[in-house]
């Protein structure tokens, strides 16, 4: 096996968990059971009035609303991240290598996988597995850049040739 090949099998196994990763972001899958609720936090007043009194939602409540609208973001950030990552290992458009010219270096790709990596950390077990597999695979990559018998796969050299390579930016 070729290592361009394992290159191209390493970013799709990275694509896969992130569009996996943003679909359980936003549907909140879970591997556990809920504990169950604590009866002197639950008989605990809200610190705001109810609906009821002066038309108010409580804090507890306007968390959770925060809470949902920004998992449904992350997870659609996320989804699209995964599904680009996944294009670049079958074509590169154009334009992806002229405004994400970092893709296209080890340092530039690591950085990314890092970053997704880290928006893949959560509360769940399986969130961190995923966010520290995808992070690891970041971290190698970066030390790639500095191992020079180590050639970019043929996908990061194409955006060279056009001229619009990493190191033009």
């Amino acid at each position: 096996m070729e290592l361009s090949d394992i290159f191209r099998i390493v970013n799709l196994v990275v694509a896969t968990i992130a569009v996996v990763g943003g679909i359980a972001q936003i549907f909140g899958f879970t591997l556990y059971v809920r504990p169950p609720i604590d009866p002197v936090e639950s008989s605990m007043p809200s610190s705001t009035a109810t609906m009821e009194h002066g038309g108010r939602i409580p804090v507890k409540e306007r968390l959770l609303i925060l809470n949902c609208s920004q998992t449904i973001v992350v997870g659609a950030y996320m989804i699209v991240f995964g599904l680009s990552i996944a294009l670049l290992e079958f074509q590169v458009p154009a334009h992806i290598s002229r405004y994400a010219s970092f893709l296209f270096s080890f340092v530039g790709r690591g950085a990314f996988y890092i970053f997704i990596g880290s928006l893949l950390l959560g509360l769940r077990v399986i969130q961190n597995i995923a966010g520290a597999v995808v992070g690891i695979i970041g971290v190698c990559y970066v030390i790639l850049e500095f191992i020079p018998a180590i050639e970019p796969p043929s996908n990061m050299r194409e955006a060279d040739a056009a001229g619009w390579g990493a190191e033009q930016v």
